[in-house]
């Protein structure tokens, strides 16, 4: 099954440290993007919950899908979008002329809880439909991926710094259950219509795989050279049980359980015993 996600991105909290203005503007778990507020960490909490959501109804759905015993061999990808009330969730594959052929849909509520699955659909969506362009502009940044840090989960968000552009997120999905991968993450701009992709950002400078912290440790951390305040992201496919700290040479940054951002005094954090720091992978 091509389609099936590696695992779900399990993060315990990750921050996504990348140079340049953001593109993505304001998004929350539970309204689409729609304008940038002007706090970074603000904006940070907010695009990142909304990732969360995203790649929640995903798995949700793609579990459900699985649970039926719906034939899912010519799938080739997973796209989700927020609609009125929830979340419609589409597997599918691009056809000739870019158009989209759906196979199978999944409708959740607000909450990523499945309301109904509609398999065997065999609706070919115009090129124009957003199914269409987000499948084709997940096509364009798989095709900028070097397979470096192993399969990608491809999150795209409906905005982009132009109108008709779209913003893929690409994170490296978990491949051990008892690990996640923090960095080879990057943000792409895309123009569909044009099949191309307009702008790669590397989000993380350096690469990490964090495990189950040990007793004892009750956080984990690690260092950033990047300002944070460029673009902050955070992004998680569960809600972490343990906060995540990134130390920089403008500050500390705590992410909490539940996604929020904010500062700490780099004195006290220094001093505790309790924080576990990630060590860079090569």
């Amino acid at each position: 099954m091509r389609f099936r996600r590696a695992f779900p991105v399990v993060a315990a909290a990750a921050l996504l440290l990348a140079l340049g203005p953001p593109v993505v503007p304001r998004a929350s778990a539970q309204s689409a993007p729609r304008s940038l507020p002007q706090d970074p960490l603000r904006m940070a909490t907010e695009v990142g919950r909304y990732l969360f959501a995203y790649d929640q109804a995903a798995n949700r759905a793609t579990t459900m899908l699985l649970s039926e015993d719906a034939n899912t061999d010519a799938v080739e990808t997973t796209l989700a979008r927020q609609r009125r009330g929830g979340w419609a969730v589409g597997f599918g594959r691009l056809t000739d002329g870019g158009r989209f052929e759906m196979m199978h849909k999944v409708m959740l509520n607000e909450e990523r809880l499945v309301d109904a699955t509609r398999t065997q659909v065999g609706r070919r969506l115009p090129r124009d439909n957003y199914f269409a362009r987000a499948a084709r502009a997940q096509q364009q940044v798989r095709a900028k991926l070097d397979g470096k840090h192993g399969p990608y989960n491809l999150l795209v968000l409906p905005v982009g710094a132009e109108e008709g552009h779209l913003t893929v997120y690409a994170l490296p999905a978990q491949t051990n259950e008892n690990a996640y991968r923090l960095g080879g993450d990057y943000r792409f701009e895309v123009d569909p219509a044009a099949g191309e992709v307009v702008s790669r950002t590397p989000l993380h400078e350096k690469y990490y795989e964090v495990g189950t912290l040990p007793q004892g440790v009750s956080a984990s951390a690690h260092e950033a050279a990047r300002p944070v305040a460029t673009d902050v992201l955070f992004a998680a496919a569960r809600r972490p049980k343990a906060p995540h700290f990134v130390k920089t040479g403008q500050g500390v940054y705590r992410i909490a359980p539940g996604g929020a951002i904010s500062t700490v005094p780099a004195t006290p954090f220094e001093q505790r015993g309790d924080v576990r720091m990630l060590k860079e992978r090569r």
